[in-house]
């Protein structure tokens, strides 16, 4: 439904955003990519009469033929021997991958699936999983809802990269080709995958003018395409654009807000290839843009929120670190998505905005931190921010012996950790997606 003039949905953060500004907490209507609760009819219950449609709806854009998945679900031979597999993560809540706790706040396209299709799917398994009698009929084509888009400018890296199928995780940043000789708009964008299957997840980042050339000593100093990188681009001032994560895409539409691109600015994109599902392949991801001249009634900020005093102790099995930030300015803004981001220590992360006199408001809550699935994340009802609030954040690490990562085939030993670039530091840091009204 449309909701007065300040309704707007863009993909410009790492999802599509949304917002309203009509009431204190317009709800705007889900997107394309919300997943849909299918509940089976009563009866006996079988693959061909219920339970094909709720893997269809709930796995199938993952686990298809040249998705990002490890192997496919979209037919009964191939659902068949992952029965085990499936009925263990889907009663533990790894699959479908979805971070932040659903009692916190409702998000657009979240990967959740419904009680009532979670409670029959696991019903099904145990009762054996019978497939019923029928022809199974053939998969449907999976077709992003932003399919139609038609960009001002594509963006690609100099030239392909193969990733390192030495390392099953690489971390490759590059700078597009994109520049831009005046000031514009970003109204829309879409990260278009080139190598699904070994493309984990797509970040891009605007960088202004003074800082494109240590990114350029970056690139040159590193031999190949582009150059490593783990925690981002390399430069700490660089501000998200757009991203993908496997699964549904996030449809643009019309009255979006814009995100400013300054004359001379660049956007650096940060891939992350997993080579242990597939084949390594070359890749030419790019990013498609939606670019316009004049300045858009709405405008979209993203606003970075770091600790930068942040001490984890050697051994600690729970270190807690918090800060909180007061809003500035005199007037409200309306937070319309959020992002967090920590290393490999991090164990969990709260965001929460602090109106006063007891009254708090949940933005994002991760119980259990994966540094492998970070995103952006989109609320369905924006969330007022006005003077006298305050944005707390909470990140908790494991430090603990057991909880350190891998080198070189051994396990690091415990150490005092602090805020840096490096695999090895860590952070403790939010995006806030604000939009205002200029």
């Amino acid at each position: 439904m449309r909701v007065s003039l300040c309704q707007a949905v863009i993909a410009l953060s790492v999802v599509a955003l949304s917002s309203g500004c009509a009431e204190e907490t317009t709800v705007v209507s889900p997107t394309e990519g919300d997943a849909a609760t299918s509940v089976p009819e009563p009866g006996p219950m079988t693959y061909i009469d219920g339970m094909r449609q709720v893997i269809q709806e709930q796995c199938v854009s993952c686990h298809r033929a040249d998705g990002s998945a490890p192997f496919t679900l979209e037919r009964w031979e191939d659902v068949e021997p992952a029965l085990g597999a499936m009925r263990a993560a889907v009663a533990e809540g790894s699959m479908p991958p979805w971070l932040p706790d659903p009692d916190c706040r409702e998000y657009v396209a979240q990967r959740v699936i419904p009680e009532a299709d979670k409670t029959a799917l696991l019903a099904w398994i145990d009762a054996g999983a019978p497939r019923g009698e029928g022809e199974e009929p053939a998969p449907t084509p999976f077709l992003a809802p932003d399919a139609g888009v038609v960009p001002t400018i594509s963006a690609y890296p100099a030239e392909p990269y193969t990733p390192d199928d030495t390392a099953p995780d690489d971390y490759r940043c590059f700078l597009l080709d994109a520049t831009f000789d005046q000031t514009q708009y970003l109204v829309g964008s879409k990260i278009v995958v080139d190598a699904e299957p070994v493309v984990h997840h797509v970040l891009s980042y605007l960088v202004l003018e003074e800082q494109v050339a240590e990114l350029q000593a970056l690139d040159d100093a590193d031999p190949g395409p582009g150059w490593t990188c783990f925690s981002g681009p390399g430069v700490s001032a660089a501000s998200p654009l757009a991203g993908w994560t496997p699964g549904p895409a996030y449809p643009l539409t019309d009255n979006a807000p814009g995100r400013e691109i300054p004359a001379g600015s660049r956007v650096v994109m940060q891939m992350h290839y997993n080579t242990l599902a597939a084949p390594t392949e070359e890749d030419l991801t790019r990013m498609d843009m939606v670019l316009v001249d004049d300045k858009p009634d709405l405008m979209l900020d993203v606003t970075a929120l770091p600790f930068l005093e942040l001490e984890i102790p050697a051994g600690a099995p729970s270190s807690v670190q918090v800060a909180e930030f007061e809003h500035q300015g005199d007037g409200t803004t309306l937070i319309v998505g959020a992002a967090a981001h920590m290393h490999l220590l991090g164990r969990s992360f709260k965001l929460e905005v602090l109106h006063g006199a007891g009254h708090d408001t949940c933005l994002l809550d991760i119980p259990q931190w994966d540094f492998s699935w970070q995103q952006g994340f989109v609320f369905k009802s924006y969330v007022p921010f006005g003077p006298g609030s305050k944005i707390r954040m909470t990140c908790e690490y494991d430090n603990s012996p057991e909880a350190q990562p891998v080198v070189n085939g051994a396990q690091l030993t415990p150490r005092d950790v602090f805020w840096g670039e490096g695999t090895l530091d860590e952070m403790c840091l939010a995006y806030l997606y604000t939009v205002r009204r200029d």
